[in-house]
């Protein structure tokens, strides 16, 4: 029979939701895991948006202020010679 050591045990310590990784400081761990629910609805927001859409002075279809690649207007100015 072994005796009882209490060197041996192993005691958690009182920061046990940081880990320590070579080189860096201490990282936040989660202490669960998040759920599907809370997951998909924060996923939900990140989407890709329509791009917006405006017309030059001669009716080309462009971003808005921003030259037009057709005509090389912009602000009903001349800017490049296309």
């Amino acid at each position: 029979m072994t005796t009882f050591d209490p060197d041996t045990l192993a005691i958690p310590a009182r920061s046990s939701h940081l880990v320590k990784y070579e080189g860096e400081g201490t990282v936040a761990v989660p202490k669960r895991r998040t759920s599907r629910s809370n997951t998909r609805s924060r996923r939900s927001q990140w989407k890709a948006k329509v791009p917006t859409l405006a017309k030059c002075s001669r009716g080309h279809t462009i971003r808005p202020h921003t030259v037009c690649t057709t005509c090389g207007r912009y602000n009903d100015r001349q800017v490049l010679d296309v």
